[in-house]
C-alpha cells in the first residue's frame, strides 16, 4: 500500500544473525510496525544482494528505459543469481508487471525431480522506489 514503509534490522535469530528487510506500516495508534512481507537474511545472503546492487540498479533502469519508450519489445523480467547451493538459491528478479517495475529478493529450492527452481514464501517484492 501507499503508506507501507520498508525497513532493514539487524537481528538475533535462534542465536544466528540475519539482516531483516520488511515492509512496515502505520499503526492506528501511531506506531510503525511489521508486516508479515520480508526476508530474513543470512550474512552471505545479505553480502551478495549488496555486491550486485549496481547490477540490479542497471536492470531496473533498462526496463524504466524500454519502459518509457513505448518498446513493444519489453524484456518483461531479468534475474541474478545471488546465492546458489545444492538445494536451494537466492535469485534477484527486476519485473514490469502492470506497467510498474519491482524488485523481488527470493529464496527458491531446487527441486529433485528435475533440479529447477521453485519460488518459495521467503522473500521480499519491492517497488523500484522502494529498492
Amino acid at each position: 500500500s501507499e503508506d507501507a514503509m520498508v525497513k532493514m534490522h539487524f537481528i538475533l535469530y535462534k542465536g544466528e544473525p540475519l539482516f531483516d528487510l520488511r515492509k512496515h506500516f502505520l499503526a492506528d495508534d501511531g506506531e510503525i510496525k511489521p508486516t508479515r512481507k520480508g526476508f530474513a537474511m543470512q550474512e552471505d545472503v545479505w553480502k551478495a544482494v549488496v555486491a550486485n546492487a549496481k547490477a540490479i540498479d542497471s536492470s531496473v533502469a533498462k526496463l524504466k528505459t524500454q519502459m518509457e519508450s513505448g518498446d513493444a519489445e519489453v524484456i518483461r523480467m531479468t534475474q541474478i543469481k545471488l546465492v546458489e547451493t545444492d538445494f536451494w538459491s537466492v535469485l534477484a528478479q527486476c519485473s514490469l508487471f502492470n506497467g510498474k517495475i519491482y524488485v523481488s529478493i527470493r529464496r527458491f529450492d531446487v527441486q529433485e525431480e528435475d533440479g529447477k527452481l521453485f519460488p518459495t514464501k521467503k522473500g521480499i517484492m519491492l517497488s523500484h522506489q522502494d529498492w
